[in-house]
């Protein structure tokens, strides 16, 4: 299988269904042979956690506590009527964990984590230092992972984390994003050598051409 990368910097289209504000950055992908049924296949998927966990823990969402990741629930109480209607109507699970680990291979199960599917845009990977803490008001960041919108990026900085990655249309991109250009910056360094390693071409384009 041949697999290609292609990145743009301060993208501006919102074809891609990702915010355009800020220090971000767009990646894209194609494969050959491609299989129709997957939006990102495990190799893009390697290159892009090897790529999240140098030099940070990724945090991301899922329906079910994992063994050997931190979790921490973040289900709602009793009372919270609203979150439990948006939930039913979204199709999210009842239980929510916010888990937490600094290993690429287990940070993979971001991508089918149950209830919050990659390819239909309800997905998050939250980057935070690994030294560092992260107790994001649990309102705040759910609002964050709603399918159809979210709310500002501003409230994922005012809790700790230094970027973040987002599925864009179909899940057959991603934007990552941050709080300064130099994370922009360093992330691009980090992709471009993880992929020139592992025998990826990556290449930098304008956004009209990213898929050739």
């Amino acid at each position: 299988m041949t697999t290609r990368l292609a990145i743009c910097r301060d993208f501006a289209e919102k074809q891609w269904e990702l915010p355009v504000d800020g220090p971000r950055l767009l990646i894209g992908w194609s494969e050959s042979p491609r299989r129709e049924d997957e939006a990102v296949s495990r190799r893009v998927q390697t290159l892009l956690c090897r790529s999240m966990t140098s030099g940070h823990d990724v945090a991301w969402l899922g329906g079910e506590e994992l063994s050997g990741v931190e979790s921490r629930r973040l289900t709602p109480g009793l009372f919270a009527w609203p979150e439990h209607i948006w939930r039913r109507l979204t199709g999210r699970p009842h239980d929510v964990w916010l888990l937490r680990s600094g290993d690429a291979a287990r940070i993979e199960r971001l991508f089918d984590a149950m209830g919050f599917c990659w390819s239909q845009r309800g997905q998050i990977a939250l980057l935070i230092p690994s030294a560092a803490g992260f107790e994001p008001e649990r309102a705040q960041l759910l609002s964050l992972i709603a399918t159809q919108q979210r709310a500002p990026l501003e409230a994922l900085w005012s809790h700790g984390a230094i970027g973040c990655v987002l599925p864009g249309v179909d899940g057959c991109v991603a934007g990552v994003f941050a709080r300064h250009p130099q994370a922009i910056d360093v992330f691009t360094t980090t992709l471009k050598t993880i992929a020139a390693a592992s025998g990826v071409k990556l290449e930098e384009r304008e956004e009209a051409n990213l898929f050739g």
